[in-house]
């Protein structure tokens, strides 16, 4: 049986060719290719953002980081709700209740985030990553929210932002460390 983990990582990868190759299409297009089809990508930024990232992030924290800071991996029923809870809000991101789908999504992450506010099992006291991962959950909702009442698709991209901020205060110390 295939593992939870490489699921949601087929799913994030369907879900950016999904968005992906009719943008780039679309964008051909509109530079003079003769593409034969005519794609709309009112829906790519939607599954850019709450599709692949959500998945991609939705991954790592559920599967990689919970490996690593608990040494287990998030019980499978939890994994296969976070998935499917996204996969529907993209199937159906041109109705009005697509936005509860994603807040429901990252509830499921922020719900189990919080174990990274404790002590790993090595011991280790949480970083500044670990809390930052913690606030961009808290803080992506609410953008979530923001975005269902105001058509602002380009203020979803804090969401990614911040978890690249996020991974950047981890790994820069390690980057800096190693020109010692």
């Amino acid at each position: 049986p295939m593992k939870p983990g490489m699921i949601l990582l087929l799913m994030g990868i369907i879900l950016l060719l999904f968005a992906g190759i009719p943008a780039v299409l679309e964008f051909m297009s509109i530079q003079g290719f003769p593409i034969l089809i005519s794609f709309s990508t009112q829906s790519h930024w939607f599954s850019m953002i709450y599709g692949f990232f959500l998945i991609l992030i939705g991954n790592e924290i559920l599967i990689a980081l919970s490996n690593e800071w608990t040494r287990k991996v998030v019980p499978t029923p939890l994994i296969v709700a976070f998935g499917l809870t996204t996969l529907l809000a993209n199937a159906i991101n041109f109705l009005s209740i697509y936005p509860l789908l994603v807040l429901i999504a990252f509830a499921i992450l922020l719900y189990y985030s919080k174990i990274y506010l404790s002590p790993s099992s090595l011991g280790f006291q949480p970083t500044a990553y670990n809390y930052l991962i913690f606030a961009t959950l808290i803080i992506s909702p609410l953008i979530v929210a923001f975005q269902s009442v105001f058509d602002i698709p380009w203020a979803g991209l804090a969401f990614p932002t911040l978890t690249i901020f996020a991974l950047l205060s981890r790994d820069i110390g390690l980057v800096l460390e190693g020109r010692k």
